[in-house]
């Protein structure tokens, strides 16, 4: 006997694997600043671990109070697809940073990390959770 339905188990399973999109995109990140000589590089690379516990706190429960009740209103109109959840994601950072008041330069990092955790939520609902 199935105590929840399909989608919701797709849902729960894209959310408990999407945040970890941030650890490869702050890793590229890092790589390419470096070389490039950007001045958003981490100094130390020891802090690392410490900035992907911080970032992966955050992305958890955003990701639960986003991106769960969008599944579900999407799932309703039938629109689950790349480009509306990459929206939703770039609307998102825009509140959030708004709310933080963060810099320009803050909020294309946040919408780098929102739309890197778009991506595999999409990916993990709509391809490694379907039933054969």
């Amino acid at each position: 006997m199935k105590v929840f339905s399909t989608n919701l188990r797709k849902a729960i399973a894209a959310t408990a694997i999407s945040p970890l999109a941030v650890i490869p995109a702050i890793l590229s990140f890092t790589f390419v600043s470096w070389l490039f000589g950007s001045d958003f590089t981490v100094s130390n690379f020891n802090e690392l671990p410490v900035l992907f516990m911080i970032i992966l706190f955050l992305a958890y429960p955003l990701t639960a109070a986003i991106g769960l009740p969008c599944t579900f209103v999407l799932l309703r109109f039938n629109l689950v697809k790349l480009t509306v959840i990459l929206a939703i994601a770039v609307v998102a950072a825009l509140i959030i940073s708004l709310m933080f008041n963060l810099t320009l330069g803050g909020w294309f990092f946040y919408t780098y990390l929102t739309c890197s955790i778009a991506f595999l939520y999409w990916f993990v609902f709509t391809s490694v959770c379907n039933e054969t």
